[in-house]
């Protein structure tokens, strides 16, 4: 059976890589999305006000064969769009129902990170973070979540890195990078003033800068490379678990692309480490 994809979430997630006339086709579809769930060729060109190869072209950088093929999975994600299931939680709920909504929204938050995803950003993030130098990873309040998780997972490949997440550390941090050097910055809203200050600084030092935030948002804008994570939640008012998680899983795939392109011997170091932990383990037992 063909995977169903969620096809809205893949559109907000690609939307600055389409051309103005794709861009036309996407944000009709963003807007009323039921309106062309299964409609015709003719009839989405027609009321995009764009050509039918267009659409076609449109089409396949969503990675789709042709039109027919993004049709019929585009009907299908639309008949199962879900709704956000944290904003459903009434204070009236059992225990048992709110475990039920926040399990459907985590769910529902991982399947849209991964259908979202662009797999060649994911795969040029992975490619220059194993090149880096050091990596230093900038993220403030629940984002700083992700960032440990990113951390952790990173120095096992041999990388120098740290996390900053003080705004005074990450202005003078920026200014010492040099080229090299990586900064990945996770923000879930992509607007955080210091955030984008600090990315400007770190690319006129010669550093690469990857972003992890909303795609479109102005951090996504002025990164080296941006991995766009669309997430349908009110994250600024309310960070459920799922937020963090479909970050978790946009930045566990780009440090499992970097692995291979890392030096020969940095898999038995990493092997090596694991050894002496279990020889502590086995002499505190």
């Amino acid at each position: 059976m063909t995977k169903v994809r969620r096809v809205l979430e893949m559109i907000r997630a690609r939307l600055e890589t389409f051309g103005a006339s794709e861009r036309r086709v996407a944000e009709l579809l963003l807007a009323t999305p039921d309106a062309f769930a299964g409609v015709g060729l003719a009839k989405l060109s027609e009321s995009a006000g764009v050509s039918q190869p267009t659409v076609i072209r449109f089409s396949r950088k969503l990675g789709f064969d042709g039109y027919s093929d993004f049709k019929v999975s585009f009907a299908q994600s639309i008949a199962l769009e879900p709704l956000a299931a944290h904003q459903d939680i009434d204070q009236t709920d059992a225990p048992s129902d709110i475990i039920h909504k926040l399990s459907q929204s985590a769910i529902q938050a991982i399947t849209g990170a991964r259908d979202g995803l662009d797999p060649d950003q994911v795969g040029r993030a992975g490619k220059v973070m194993a090149k880096a130098r050091r990596v230093e990873f900038i993220a403030n309040g629940a984002a700083y979540s992700v960032a440990v998780e990113g951390h952790n997972k990173l120095y096992r490949l041999g990388l120098p890195c740290s996390i900053i997440s003080d705004s005074f550390t990450q202005t003078v941090m920026a200014n010492i990078l040099g080229a090299g050097d990586v900064m990945v910055v996770i923000s879930f809203s992509g607007t955080a003033a210091m955030h984008l200050s600090a990315v400007k600084m770190a690319r006129a030092a010669g550093a690469t800068v990857i972003a992890f935030t909303r795609p479109g948002s102005p951090l996504a804008k002025i990164a080296d490379v941006t991995v766009g994570v669309s997430v349908r939640e009110d994250f600024e008012a309310f960070t459920p678990l799922s937020t963090p998680l479909a970050f978790m899983l946009a930045l566990d795939a780009v440090v499992v692309c970097a692995a291979p392109h890392r030096p020969e011997g940095t898999a038995e170091r990493h092997q090596m480490g694991k050894l002496a932990l279990a020889r502590i383990r086995d002499n505190a037992s």
